[in-house]
């Protein structure tokens, strides 16, 4: 019974071609956007944060205990070769570097400006971070009396490669001091922080310019991001032996908590807008469902008078509703995920646009992720809407008697 019951609902669906055509359209064009909504949203807050880690902190920061939060010179790692000695033993880290911070400014013939300094170690940084793609003029090297500048100071320095720049800051005897670099690379890294406002040059030649010894902070890349809480622990426990001094441990997630709010928003964000877009196709998937169902009370009437069970009528317009939307969503997977596949490879170009988005931190080619997930929701979706879109139909059928249903034209 039930072979024939889908079989009539199957047939039922070429009664009206282009009444089925026009739903399968309508929830495909709405599951493919969405998947590319989501696909290029996450895309975006993973490229935002990777651009982050590559350029700032690390997946872990380790620095004197206060430095995070004052960010003052003074707060410095006194002996950071013990704490390199640790760092090279532990068999968890992937890659790490050291850095030596401070605030100073930065002058040229045209421009002057606040700036964050930057002390690194050019070679070890090519082990932490590949720089070959930031640089857009000139080299990463940096050898004496040489700096690297973003691309965003550089413009409003009115400086290129070769060009020389005074910067000025306060040694940790308060004294005030300054020297002439000449630019050596410019970089874009899409990190505000970075492109705007950093003049990076070479550790040796910084701690002597701020007679200093030690280091800011360490910033680290470990081999399993989902063992950094074990990582951490065993990092803290290490420090509180072998450094006399005390250091904080600081996890990405606190340093970067606006990526964790950005994350947690996004599922807010995607599921509220499935539920727009579908509420929208359940309004229409139920309207032409409602005018199939009353265009054959007649027919169920017959069926029903001849001892077909309402449930089984009921499932068969269940089937019929389910098997549309599952052609939409089947189609419109087809095309969301060739779309996605399209973007996560050459990416979505919005350079018109690119000076809005790297000032928020984002690049101006957009590139997509893609996850099981996505088809996951769209399916949930898809089947919600159909659902939803019977369920009128159905129960103004079983107000109908047999009779009744007969007789109705």
């Amino acid at each position: 019974m039930y072979k024939h019951i889908l079989k009539i609902g199957f047939l039922n669906l070429f009664r009206r071609k282009s009444r089925s055509f026009s739903v399968i359209i309508m929830i495909a064009f709405g599951v493919s956007m969405l998947m590319f909504t989501q696909g290029i949203y996450e895309g975006m807050v993973k490229q935002m944060f990777n651009d982050a880690i590559r350029t700032g902190a690390g997946q872990i920061e380790i620095c004197k205990k206060g430095f995070y939060e004052s960010q003052l010179l003074s707060d410095y790692i006194h002996d950071p070769a013990a704490v390199e000695k640790i760092l090279k033993s532990n068999q968890a880290v992937w890659a790490y570097t050291y850095r030596l911070k401070a605030d100073g400014l930065v002058s040229s013939s045209k421009y002057s400006q606040g700036v964050k300094v930057i002390g690194i170690n050019s070679e070890n940084e090519k082990h932490f971070i590949n720089y070959k793609k930031p640089v857009i003029s000139g080299s990463f090297d940096l050898p004496e009396r040489k700096a690297i500048i973003g691309y965003r100071l550089a413009d409003k320095l009115k400086v290129k490669v070769g060009k020389k720049i005074v910067v000025n800051g306060q040694a940790l005897d308060k004294e005030l001091a300054a020297s002439v670099f000449r630019i050596s690379g410019i970089i874009r890294t899409n990190n505000p922080e970075i492109d705007d406002a950093a003049v990076i040059i070479n550790l040796s030649e910084m701690q002597y310019l701020l007679k200093i010894t030690g280091v800011s902070e360490f910033n680290l890349l470990v081999k399993n991001e989902k063992l950094l809480p074990q990582i951490m622990q065993a990092l803290n426990s290490e420090f509180s032996l072998k450094v006399k001094q005390r250091l904080d441990v600081i996890p990405w997630q606190k340093i970067y908590s606006l990526f964790v709010m950005m994350d947690s928003m996004m599922d807010y964000f995607i599921y509220i807008s499935y539920f727009i877009v579908f509420m929208a196709v359940a309004v229409g998937f139920f309207n032409i469902m409602l005018i199939s169902v009353l265009e054959r009370v007649r027919e169920f009437g017959i069926l029903i008078a001849l001892g077909t069970s309402f449930r089984l009528i009921s499932i068969m317009i269940f089937f019929e509703a389910f098997f549309i939307g599952f052609i939409g969503f089947l189609v419109g997977s087809i095309f969301g995920f060739l779309i996605l596949l399209y973007c996560s490879i050459y990416g979505l170009n919005l350079s018109f646009f690119s000076e809005g988005l790297n000032s928020f931190g984002m690049s101006a080619i957009l590139f997509t992720d893609i996850k099981i997930g996505y088809f996951v929701l769209a399916f949930v979706a898809v089947f919600i809407t159909t659902l939803c879109s019977i369920i009128i139909p159905i129960y103004k059928l079983r107000k109908l008697r047999p009779v009744e249903a007969i007789r109705f034209v």
